[in-house]
C-alpha cells in the first residue's frame, strides 16, 4: 500500500483497468510518460499516477451535433 492507503498496481492491473495489452502498458511507461515505482525488478504504478496520466492524455470528444464535450 502507498501513503494514501491504496495498494500499488501491477502492469497486469493497469492492463485490466484500461483494457489494453501488456505490450501497450509497457509502451505507456517507456514512451508515453506513465510514472512507475521500481522495487527491485518489480514495476508498480500508483493509482493516482495512473489517474493523472489519464487526465493528461485525455482529449475532449465531439458529440454528433458538433458540440464539444468534456
Amino acid at each position: 500500500m502507498n501513503a494514501t492507503g491504496e495498494r500499488l498496481l501491477t502492469l497486469k492491473d493497469v492492463c485490466a483497468r484500461l483494457q489494453i495489452s501488456s505490450v501497450t502498458a509497457w509502451r505507456l511507461y517507456a514512451e508515453r510518460g506513465l510514472r512507475v515505482v521500481k522495487i527491485g525488478r518489480a514495476v508498480r504504478v500508483r493509482p493516482e499516477d495512473l489517474q493523472a496520466w489519464l487526465e493528461r492524455n485525455s482529449t475532449a470528444g465531439v458529440s454528433g451535433d458538433g458540440a464539444q464535450t468534456a
